[in-house]
């Protein structure tokens, strides 16, 4: 992909490719990125111009525009009552570990079925965590159940981790036990916010 644009002269280029980009990024910043990586990364940002005659592609497009629905969704997410307070930007999500038994293969002569024995029972917990990358901090807690009930138990122990006189938004997925209109309770130094539809894409 050959970019090209105002900025190509000032550096002595007369047109951008994507292992000139790299390059840039790595002198400026320490970053290692490929090619094609650095490609996306000057696209989505818009820094650097489409050659004339070629159209920006629609994921480019789709990846711009969730980008700037996400900044709103994030500025609107901050209460009045935190307005001028830091901002700690914090991720969360929760997953499931247990045990289930299952039946493994054995040796044996071929035309015939050993038995085996199997454990029915299964034990399961959830892992709940969540992360603030800028300050290196964390808070995570091990509990029997997914549901508004323990979420509530996160977020009051994630508040025990935001700086003082700080405001945390805490980015996370749409499952049902992190809707804001049921039973959850969000602790006054907390704020959530919705990751938009298809944004792992």
């Amino acid at each position: 992909m050959v970019r090209s644009g105002p900025d190509c002269a000032k550096d002595g280029v007369v047109r951008w490719r994507r292992i000139d980009l790299a390059q840039k990024i790595e002198k400026e910043w320490g970053v290692q990125l490929a090619e094609r990586s650095s490609g996306i990364c000057f696209a989505v940002s818009g820094s650097v111009a489409f050659r004339s005659g070629r159209a920006i592609p629609s994921r480019i497009l789709r990846r711009r525009r969730r980008i700037k629905k996400l900044r709103r969704s994030g500025q609107a997410a901050i209460p009045e009552r935190a307005k001028g307070k830091p901002v700690e930007i914090w991720w969360q999500d929760e997953a499931r570990v247990g045990q289930q038994g299952t039946l493994t293969y054995v040796w044996a002569e071929k035309g015939s079925r050993p038995r085996a024995l199997r454990d029915q029972r299964r034990q399961s917990a959830y892992l709940f965590g969540a992360v603030c990358p800028a300050r290196a901090v964390g808070a995570a807690l091990v509990l029997p159940c997914a549901n508004a009930r323990t979420m509530n138990k996160h977020l009051a122990e994630i508040s025990t981790q935001v700086a003082a006189g700080a405001h945390a938004v805490i980015l996370l997925d749409g499952a049902g036990w992190h809707q804001t209109g049921g039973k959850l309770r969000l602790p006054q130094n907390i704020s959530l916010l919705k990751l938009p539809p298809y944004s792992r894409s």
